[in-house]
């Protein structure tokens, strides 16, 4: 295919050139990848389309959008795509978007995507949800000019209901108008139109190559399984133990403070003393609303009054009763403990291990949108093509054995390097920076597609025979 200009899109965190002394990256000139494409396609050219290279939703859009304007310009040449990674999702959204748009960039003859996790977004069902803070601030503000206007409308008479009928429809109409702007980029690329333009354009023009033992396609597709137990059910227990502790002391200390006075008038019959009586009213206001106004104390009591004196006398009641007394608050806080604070454990680990599967799957997706959530991850990027087409055997093979190689050889380097020092040296501080750099990330299949000329060879094959 003489003359042909192939657009290479490189993945996350790769849009630095290589350093010096190291290996050419794939879509650098000097790469051996390049050169065996030029050398498969004599006549044709390379070049690199640069983007941020960030796991960033909205950045790849940007990159996307950047991408299809090269594309529009240069409308008179043969371009062939071809994308790694999230560099392939960059590809699928610029033309997602020219599929909008309603263009088929028929310049566009094909696309190759290499080891490309393709996201699933969808709008989040709440109009609330799909705005940020000014946006939701937007919206409030058109709920509640649309209310004003009912009310209004029902009930001003005079110029001043007119005026307020016109001017509060049409500040509610242009709220509404502005909120629908701010989304219209979005709701093009989830129109159902847009999908069907996509794929009658551009799925002959699509070839993929994909190895089965990617991690980075395997750890995403099975990323919505994840069930993070960062918090167990009993991690809330120990401060609700806390509060409820707080309080009953608090109630035991007012107790003491309120009843210090009457601890020497202790004489006659125990519920005819000023503790006794001082302690029932004072429960009979606190616990009263927990026991139908009748105080726990005071079945206590009664109970005491009927058993304890004929037993140990009347000398020592009080010390009973403040014992009895304590050993009910314990007793009901171990209860409360085991019961409330078992189930309010539940809820608030539930939720925050929600929460953090959350963030943990945004993060991952790379969603920085605002209304749209990641739910999955599929191998291609049409919804009637199941996943991306295998590799061949002998180049997947070739590829793991490829990364399963320099795995060992990193581990060994990590090895050495976490015991360099001898045994009989002072201890020193682990260098997390040195220990990082025995990584080459040759040890991913992801990563290594272009370093393996197996995986290299079959790359080729697609972007130029197709």
């Amino acid at each position: 295919m003489s003359g042909a200009t192939y657009i290479l899109v490189h993945g996350t965190g790769d849009a630095a050139p290589s350093a010096p002394g190291a290996d050419a990256k794939w879509w650098e000139p000097q790469s051996d990848f390049t050169r065996e494409l030029l050398a498969a396609d004599p006549g044709a050219r390379a070049e690199a389309f640069i983007w941020s290279g960030d796991n960033d939703e909205l950045k790849r859009r940007a990159a996307a959008l950047a991408l299809l304007k090269v594309l529009r310009k240069r409308k008179d040449e043969r371009i062939i795509l071809i994308g790694h990674s999230h560099g392939g999702s960059v590809i699928a959204l610029a033309l997602r978007m020219a599929a909008a748009k309603r263009l088929d960039l028929s310049n566009v003859v094909r696309w190759t995507t290499v080891g490309a996790p393709f996201i699933q977004m969808k709008r989040k069902p709440l109009p609330w949800d799909r705005y940020n803070v000014f946006g939701q601030a937007v919206l409030a503000f058109a709920v509640i000019t649309f209310s004003l206007f009912v009310m209004g409308f029902t009930s001003a008479v005079g110029l001043f209901g007119d005026l307020y009928r016109i001017g509060g429809a049409g500040g509610c109409a242009l709220c509404l108008f502005l909120l629908w702007l701010s989304q219209r980029g979005a709701s093009a690329l989830y129109a159902g139109s847009a999908r069907c333009r996509f794929a009658r354009f551009f799925t002959n023009r699509w070839t993929s190559a994909t190895a089965r033992r990617d991690e980075a396609i395997g750890g995403l597709i099975r990323l919505p399984t994840l069930r993070p137990t960062l918090f167990n059910n009993r991690f809330p227990a120990p401060l609700f133990r806390t509060i409820v502790s707080l309080a009953f002391i608090a109630v035991i200390a007012v107790n003491w403070l309120f009843l210090g006075p009457l601890a020497p008038g202790v004489v006659e019959s125990p519920l005819n003393s000023p503790i006794l009586t001082a302690l029932i009213d004072f429960h009979t206001e606190f616990f009263g609303f927990l026991f139908n106004n009748v105080s726990i104390f005071v079945i206590l009591a009664e109970f005491v009054d009927k058993y304890v004196p004929s037993i140990i006398g009347t000398a020592l009641f009080p010390v009973i009763i403040i014992a009895i007394y304590l050993a009910a608050l314990t007793a009901l806080l171990r209860l409360s403990d085991l019961l409330v604070g078992a189930t309010i454990g539940r809820l608030v680990a539930g939720a925050l291990n929600n929460s953090a599967r959350g963030t943990i799957l945004a993060k991952a997706y790379g969603n920085t949108t605002v209304g749209e959530d990641a739910y999955a991850v599929r191998t291609s990027p049409f919804e009637d093509v199941p996943g991306a087409a295998p590799m061949p055997p002998a180049a997947d093979a070739a590829l793991l054995a490829y990364a399963r190689a320099h795995a060992a050889e990193s581990l060994a380097a990590m090895h050495d390097e976490i015991f360099l020092m001898d045994p009989d040296d002072p201890p020193r501080a682990l260098d997390l920076e040195a220990l990082a750099g025995t990584l080459s990330w040759r040890e991913l299949v992801h990563t290594s597609y272009f370093k393996v000329p197996e995986a290299r060879a079959h790359i080729i094959s697609l972007a130029v025979a197709g």
